[in-house]
């Protein structure tokens, strides 16, 4: 059919402007040799009993434009050859080059005519599937015309392989009625072995979820690929993620400027977009939005990526959750930055299991229901969470089980319910809290502007940060063990208080703080600090946090204790 088809439209559309006379003429040549050639042809395969059906449209629909045309032409006013004909707006393929061009049922006729395949409205994934497979072992692409195609199952991309419409104009729909499992677009060795080189760009995915019963109904399914690109795409209304990269070895591979949408994804650890083993790779520029659903035993999320490694998530947006903004495990040297996620109904980025040596930075959240940044669980280390801006929140920064992670440079303030805290550790050791700037705001609900909860949280500092009006109980609250604070605004100085004076040899230790300690009266014989004499016996010491000097004598000395 592609031969036939190409053969009677060689030229059309091209050079100079023909004569209305001759485009008549023309037409119903093209008409006869139709005619002829359709009574030749036979049924038996289900792609030719396809085409057939769109040759016999394509004749209902010429033989009306020959009666508008001789109509036309009998007309002084008309202006025949502009009424008739809609020049293409996308270059057609060549002969002999690795381009397949297909055409919706409701492509223009122009476009119709000079596609290599024409799809009726129904099983659409037929006259697909074929342009695919007619391409060289070497791969090509898959051009596709404005309209919509309508399929009921999946379309199977290999090696170097191109699908791209001709914008959101381009529609590929999941038929009504489908009611089970289907993979719109994915690739042929998603089983096994894999594929490389694969791009999909410049159409609209329908997932048809108003009708069509819930399913694992999914718009892109890469596996095992590397290499690839999915690129402006607008996938909306499925049953699970519009777009995802599944299983092992997918690296390589970028995700950008696409539109996902409307997703409902009702099992755990779903999102519009789901990238699996997603390593080497970019996710830059998308806007995801409208996900519904509860996870079972994890939660969805608008973007979620599972074992990824050395991948960059930037310049997204992201709103509208039903629950996580961006929810990612298992995975190291990420970056995550300039990312916008607003109207979360859980937390707005989950960094949970094993999060290693990775930057979340500049990232601007607002009106999340729960966490602002979520570091969780299972030894989460080495990580820098830096210049976020994290505004109307529960907890803006909270830290569980993560060790030797730096937090600094972020702007933090008015949590918007009681009993949260702009940044809060539990269980978390050895951390570095620096230069980050917290306000409770005008709704006066955040309690502390740091909160080290418990003993389990050793080991912290926290150090130049601005927490003035940063809690309506404390600027600070620290549980933790060997935790040291310094020159925080809004706590620090702590000032002065008395220090009771035990038995001599007294030792007195500073406490979180750097402490100037006064010593004064009494009958001193020695002071020292580190074994060390001061070869004093009154005057000031300067102690750094958790330091301590003896004080030895015969008649108790006034202490006091002034902390930075």
């Amino acid at each position: 059919m592609a031969i036939i088809l190409s053969l009677l439209l060689t030229g059309c559309g091209q050079g100079e402007e023909p004569d209305p006379q001759d485009q008549l003429d023309e037409l119903q040549q093209r008409l006869s040799v139709l005619e002829q050639e359709l009574s030749q042809m036979g049924g038996g395969q289900e792609l030719v009993e396809h085409q057939l059906v769109s040759l016999e449209g394509s004749l209902s629909q010429l033989r009306g434009d020959l009666d508008l045309f001789q109509r036309q032409l009998t007309s002084p006013q008309s202006q025949v050859g502009e009424a008739i004909v809609e020049r293409p707006t996308v270059p057609l393929r060549v002969p002999g080059t690795a381009t397949r061009v297909v055409a919706a049922s409701n492509s223009s006729f122009l476009g119709r005519m000079q596609a290599d395949y024409v799809c009726d409205g129904v099983d659409d994934h037929v006259e697909l599937q074929a342009a695919v497979d007619a391409l060289p072992s070497g791969g090509g692409k898959v051009l596709l015309l404005e309209g919509t195609f309508t399929i009921g199952a999946s379309i199977e991309l290999g090696d170097y392989t191109t699908m791209e419409g001709q914008g959101f104009g381009t529609v590929i729909r999941i038929e009504d009625a489908h009611n089970g499992a289907i993979d719109m677009v994915t690739n042929r060795g998603a089983a096994g072995g894999g594929n490389t080189g694969i791009v999909i760009s410049n159409l609209r995915l329908d997932g048809n979820r108003n009708n069509n019963d819930e399913a694992t109904q999914r718009g892109v399914l890469l596996a095992h690929v590397s290499y690839s690109l999915v690129n402006r795409v607008l996938a909306e209304n499925f049953w699970d993620f519009g777009i995802g990269f599944w299983g092992s070895d997918n690296d390589y591979n970028i995700v950008t400027e696409n539109i996902v949408r409307n997703c409902h994804n009702s099992g755990s650890d779903k999102g519009n977009i789901y990238l699996d083993e997603f390593r080497n790779g970019i996710v830059s520029d998308n806007v995801m939005y409208g996900n519904t659903g509860a996870g079972v035993t994890a939660p969805t999320a608008l973007l979620v990526i599972c074992g990824g490694s050395h991948t960059t998530v930037t310049g997204n947006i992201l709103h509208d959750s039903s629950e996580v903004g961006i929810r990612i495990f298992s995975s190291d040297n990420l970056v995550i930055s300039g990312n916008s996620i607003y109207d979360t109904g859980t937390d707005a980025i989950r960094l949970e299991y094993s999060i290693e040596f990775s930057t979340i930075s500049d990232n601007a959240i607002w009106d999340s229901e729960g966490k602002g940044i979520y570091l969780y669980s299972n030894d989460s280390k080495q990580n820098v969470i830096s210049g976020n801006t994290i505004h109307l929140h529960r907890h803006g920064i909270y830290l569980d089980g993560a060790h030797h992670n730096t937090i600094t440079g972020n702007n933090i303030g008015w949590a918007g319910a009681a009993n949260y805290d702009g940044i809060f550790l539990v269980d978390s050791e050895h951390n570095l809290i620096e230069g980050n700037s917290v306000r409770k705001g005008i709704y006066d609900l955040q309690r502390y502007g740091i909160n080290i909860s418990n003993a389990g949280s050793g080991g912290n500092i926290v150090l130049g940060n601005d927490l003035y009006d940063s809690g309506s109980i404390s600027a600070l609250n620290n549980a933790g063990a060997g935790t040291v604070i310094k020159n925080n605004n809004g706590y620090n100085p702590v000032g002065t208080s008395s220090i009771a004076v035990g038995a001599s040899p007294f030792t007195y230790t500073a406490g979180a703080s750097p402490e100037t300690v006064y010593v004064g009266d009494g009958t001193v014989s020695r002071i020292t600090k580190g074994g060390n004499s001061f070869g004093l016996t009154s005057g000031s010491f300067e102690l750094e946090a958790y330091e301590s000097i003896v004080v030895t004598y015969t008649a108790a000395p006034t202490m006091y204790r002034d902390a930075h």
